[in-house]
């Protein structure tokens, strides 16, 4: 029995799915565990001070924050020039902990990214014929 193309490229969407699912399973879970902790460390940056008056406390908003964090913390230069993170915060920021949400936002973009190029190789280029 031979896999085509089309099968394939199901599969992989099939499993990107399951995987970006299950992180965001994972990011709520944290998010409903150690944001607290993880904004501690950030008290003197407006992104947290901010986000944390204006989004409230429900769970899609501290996955939000939680992902404003991580994307803070992927790019503190730049974070930093533009005011949205404490250099003295992120220079003190555990670096384990950085690493930990870090990735997770690294993670949940490749995920997005794999399926949008597997469906668009499907759509716009007629990737799943045989």
């Amino acid at each position: 029995m031979m896999i085509g193309s089309g099968d394939c490229m199901l599969l992989i969407m099939m499993v990107n799915m399951f995987l970006g699912v299950a992180l965001v399973i994972y990011i709520a879970y944290v998010a409903s565990r150690d944001l607290e902790s993880i904004e501690a460390y950030l008290g003197r940056s407006s992104l947290v001070i901010n986000n944390r008056r204006m989004l409230g406390n429900g769970l899609a908003a501290r996955m939000f924050r939680l992902m404003q964090i991580s994307s803070c913390l992927g790019m503190r230069e730049f974070s930093i020039r533009k005011g949205h993170l404490d250099a003295k915060d992120a220079s003190e920021f555990p670096s384990r902990l950085a690493r930990k949400i870090v990735w997770l936002g690294r993670l949940l973009f490749i995920i997005f990214t794999v399926l949008v190029l597997v469906g668009g190789y499907g759509k716009y280029f007629n990737g799943y014929q045989n």
